[in-house]
């Protein structure tokens, strides 16, 4: 089984997810980081040239390559959910764990150099952005989690104790 974590731009995906895998025991994978390495550009500069259409059809082939592998602790980003053959690739192996995090907390991550490395923020607000996809994460996770007040250690904790890997 995978273990997908979901959720806004700043709601932690990378920093749960590498320490979700060192105590697991599982490998991690953040797909904007391979989207980044396949092609040689960063996220921005990639939906800058070729489009958000192409971007996401890039985590898409990320998703579908992993398909025969397990054991796998995946960051994606925020935007993935907005697919819908996504969500079918991730529940067919693993489980989809939400993330959520307040717009009062995500603000207050998010400083003037993050939001020049998020392209969507050029296009739309930040609560724009927030208001049309909490509906869709708390609807397609099989876990949500509240991360406001948690350390991500604590997280963590949750994950392994709700998905009961141990």
């Amino acid at each position: 089984m995978n273990i997908y974590l979901v959720g806004m731009m700043g709601s932690g995906k990378t920093t749960i997810g590498n320490l979700l895998a060192l105590e697991i025991g599982y490998n991690y994978i953040d797909t904007d980081n391979l989207i980044e390495n396949k092609c040689k550009m960063s996220i921005a500069d990639i939906i800058i040239f070729y489009g958000i259409d192409y971007f996401r059809s890039l985590e898409t082939q990320v998703l579908e390559v992993f398909q025969n592998c397990q054991e796998l602790v995946v960051s994606t980003g925020g935007g993935i959910i907005l697919n819908e053959e996504n969500i079918i690739l991730m529940k067919n192996k693993g489980k989809i764990i939400y993330l959520e995090t307040s717009i009062e907390v995500l603000k207050s991550r998010l400083d003037k150099q993050e939001i020049a490395k998020r392209p969507l923020l050029m296009f739309n607000s930040l609560k724009e952005i927030f208001d049309s996809r909490v509906g869709i994460y708390q609807a397609v996770s099989d876990i949500t989690i509240s991360c406001d007040d948690l350390t991500p250690k604590e997280i963590c904790e949750i994950i392994i104790k709700e998905v009961n890997i141990y």
